[in-house]
């Protein structure tokens, strides 16, 4: 394994546990109606690795249509899915996370922080400071899917 490889075993052996606890029959219906995120965690500290005019460092979207299927959300969520897979398939190409994956027909990738961790310098007024400031990445992306597939949203 690269030394900058991203490590799927430990997601690997969750996702095959689950999957062999099942039978033939619910292993096949589980991954046909299961919506599976596969998520890429730290999307501040890997941003740098994707283009600068990728669409998973830009800026989602406002949603402006009740719908999200075939929304402007949707499609940004679905070239941002594409991105990320291919990135972590260059990175991990001796892999067999993806023979796990891609037996869930409903899947999608993501790049999420949580904190988006950003310090900053700014002025008190008699100096400056440094102060944190939580960011959030995408989290929303992953809920508006996960809605959209379970049929909470149209």
């Amino acid at each position: 394994k690269s030394e900058d490889a991203i490590d799927l075993e430990k997601s690997m052996s969750i996702l095959n546990a689950i999957l062999e606890k099942l039978s033939e029959k619910e292993r096949e219906e589980y991954t046909r109606k299961t919506a599976l995120a596969v998520l890429l965690c730290k999307f501040d500290e890997l941003a740098e690795n994707f283009d600068a005019n990728s669409y998973v460092r830009s800026s989602p979207p406002i949603m402006r249509s009740r719908n999200f299927g075939g929304s402007s959300i949707h499609y940004y969520i679905d070239r941002c899915s594409e991105e990320i897979e291919n990135y972590i398939k260059r990175k991990n190409s001796q892999s067999d996370f993806f023979n796990s994956v891609n037996r869930f027909s409903n899947r999608k990738y993501f790049a999420v922080s949580s904190i988006g961790r950003s310090d900053s310098i700014i002025s008190t007024g008699d100096g400056y400071k440094t102060a944190f400031f939580s960011q959030p990445k995408n989290i929303e992306n992953v809920l508006l899917w996960i809605m959209y597939k379970t049929g909470i949203i149209i």
